[in-house]
């Protein structure tokens, strides 16, 4: 709601920036519900030592690795090209807020923060029914 708030307001680089942290959040959660998920010990305590206190880029990738393996076992409908939502999706937000969060001179363009808006609904809710799956679920 803040990036939806900052864009109505003419403020796209504030706009991209919260999506970008919403998204990353939505990550985190991602990530903390599969390491709980996970029934072998030691899998979860060699994930988490990859992880604790790593850069979100470090930590996605580690998950990535790790998910890979368990994957096959999440319901079809939940799972369904959710490579295309989680790296693409993910990746995207978090290089257009990596560009607005630092200093470059590239600037927020207004069409591409409103077409991340509008997909920003499709990919929580793809990423939630898997976070609500893992925290039903043991793999």
């Amino acid at each position: 709601s803040e990036s939806i708030h900052a864009f109505n307001r003419n403020a796209p680089i504030s706009a991209t920036i919260t999506l970008g942290i919403a998204s990353e959040q939505i990550m985190l959660l991602l990530i903390e519900a599969y390491t709980v998920a996970l029934k072998n010990d030691k899998e979860k305590d060699n994930l988490l030592k990859k992880i604790k206190g790593r850069f979100i880029e470090t930590q996605y990738l580690e998950f990535r690795k790790s998910f890979a393996s368990h994957r096959y076992v999440v319901p079809q409908e939940i799972i369904r090209d959710i490579d295309t939502a989680i790296d693409s999706t993910f990746r995207f937000i978090k290089m257009l807020r990596n560009e607005q969060g630092h200093p470059t001179i590239i600037d927020a363009d207004k069409d591409t923060v409103f077409a991340d808006l509008q997909h920003f609904p499709h990919y929580a809710r793809r990423m939630f029914a898997l976070i609500c799956w893992l925290k039903k679920n043991k793999i």
